[in-house]
């Protein structure tokens, strides 16, 4: 048998192959922009909360609780309740603007 060439045959079939492995990493890299997007907002919401934390350790003055609306649709909110042996406990919360919520708790000295 002397063969110049591939067939219609195996050409549609490497094709298909070719499609099927293509649309499978279409998918993965969907799936990954998805994930680094919400890494970015959960990343995003920890450092607000991180930061309402700082403040609310040095403002010593600072009224409590409190609720404050932050850049793109977060919103924070600062807690002290006593907590035993002298100290309290810092809550600072941050509300995802589609509802979800992150917490970052601290125990403080009763002076705060």
């Amino acid at each position: 048998m002397n063969r110049r060439g591939l067939t219609l045959l195996e050409t549609l079939i490497a094709l298909v192959i070719l499609g099927m492995v293509g649309v499978a990493f279409l998918g993965l890299f969907t799936q990954a922009t998805r994930t680094a997007s919400d890494l970015e907002v959960w990343s995003t919401a920890v450092s607000h909360a991180e930061s309402g934390m700082e403040l609310a350790v040095v403002d010593v003055g600072m009224a409590l609780p409190a609720t404050e609306q932050l850049p793109d649709g977060f919103t924070r909110t600062t807690t002290l309740q006593p907590w035993t042996g002298g100290t309290s406990l810092l809550t600072v919360t941050v509300e995802f603007p589609d509802g979800r919520e992150f917490a970052l708790r601290r125990l403080v000295a009763s002076g705060l």
